[in-house]
């Protein structure tokens, strides 16, 4: 898949163009299905397809959301990658970018004087729409595709166990611990990943030392509770249980944390990079009377994330 920073880029090919929209977070099952398709029919037709998305989301911008995405952007590359795109467009999104109507938007980034007449389809969903307040509607960008004589084909919603498929159900599960259903809608697990930090050392008085993992403001996070989790320590996996909250029996903390403790490891970690995959959610985080108290149920827990995880 070849990255692209503007169509012009395309101006010297001979190929003939299907083109795509959306911001694909998570690349989710309904996704996936819609891609597969396109891929197949621009196939069939002799197309490459070209995948148009934004980075920040636009949501982002617009609603200055944090903890929102459900994968990065560089995921949402690799699994598109694999998919078979043969572009993709990520175009910068900014408040003067939300302005442009959707005409000035097809006109400007799309359908450009040395490029137009190699675009033959566009691939969009059945409620579709872009440009400033989303004006552009499905009838507006059939009408706009016909005067370009471009073909316009648009998709039915997908379903999987009769909800409709979506980021915004993605998100939902993910904030309810509901893992297992995130994982058929994902087709992979979910994860976090970044750098272990320096807690309170709280666990560690505990006798259960947790690697604390610094947070994308960017990314969505689990809803409080303790999960069982695996840990990706470069080549290695390893079981584990994770907390994510705000240390009720000790303190109130103002920002959510999460701590995992990796079971059989007692390695230094801090600084370096891991990856926790979310498994199955255990409890609701709640607050102990006291630190032992903490500590029997911790055990238990752990006996409950050995059987979720058949370690």
């Amino acid at each position: 898949m070849k990255m692209l920073k503007h169509i012009y880029e395309l101006k010297n090919t001979a190929e003939t163009l299907g083109i795509t929209f959306g911001n694909f977070d998570g690349v989710h099952k309904g996704h996936r299905d819609i891609i597969g398709n396109i891929t197949s029919d621009c196939r069939a037709k002799k197309q490459k397809l070209l995948v148009v998305t934004f980075t920040p989301h636009p949501n982002q911008v617009l609603g200055g959301r944090e903890n929102f995405l459900i994968f990065s952007h560089q995921k949402r590359k690799q699994i598109l990658a694999s998919m078979g795109v043969d572009y993709l467009l990520e175009l910068q999104f900014d408040l003067e970018l939300a302005k442009l109507s959707a005409e000035d938007f097809l006109n400007q980034y799309i359908f450009i004087t040395s490029v137009s007449d190699n675009i033959k389809t566009l691939y969009l969903g059945h409620d579709f729409a872009l440009g400033c307040n989303k004006a552009g509607d499905i009838d507006f960008i059939n009408h706009y595709c016909k005067n370009k004589h471009a073909e316009l084909i648009t998709h039915k919603p997908f379903y999987f166990d009769n909800e409709l498929v979506s980021s915004t159900l993605v998100r939902k599960h993910i904030q309810m611990g509901n893992f297992c259903k995130v994982r058929e809608l994902l087709e992979q697990d979910f994860y976090l990943s970044g750098s272990v930090i320096k807690g309170k050392m709280r666990g560690r008085q505990l006798g259960f030392p947790t690697a604390n993992l610094k947070l994308s403001k960017s990314l969505v996070c689990p809803g409080m509770g303790v999960y069982a989790t695996r840990v990706v320590i470069g080549n290695q996996s390893f079981g584990a249980i994770t907390n994510v909250g705000y240390n009720p029996t000790f303190e109130s903390l103002k920002v959510k944390s999460v701590e995992t403790y990796i079971f059989n490891f007692d390695e230094e970690i801090y600084d370096q990079k891991i990856q926790l995959q979310f498994i199955k959610k255990i409890r609701d985080e709640k607050k102990f009377v006291d630190g032992q108290k903490l500590a029997q149920q911790i055990k238990m827990d752990i006996k409950v994330a050995h059987e979720v995880l058949g370690i």
